[in-house]
């Protein structure tokens, strides 16, 4: 199926559903997907602290000094791994 057949299919059925059951339905699952997104970038950020503290701050006085770029990315990947898991 190409890209204008998938598109005009998908636009048929939204027609339908807006037909039948109005605009409004077509964001029927918004709030819960917003709270999803909000959820995972929240514990996503905690976990990225938490190894930015571990790893790169432990040894230090100064809790919140300003990380290298190398370490803040390194911190944010280990954090997203850390949250998948």
């Amino acid at each position: 199926m190409s890209v204008v057949e998938t598109t005009l299919r998908s636009c048929t059925v939204g027609a339908g559903v807006i037909a039948r059951e109005g605009a409004l339905s077509l964001m029927k699952g918004a709030p819960t997907f917003a709270l999803k997104r909000v959820a995972d970038w929240g514990s996503r950020y905690l976990f990225t602290n938490a190894v930015e503290d571990v790893l790169f701050r432990r040894d230090h006085g100064e809790t919140r000094r300003k990380l290298p770029y190398s370490q803040q990315i390194t911190a944010s990947l280990l954090g997203a791994c850390a949250r998948a898991r």
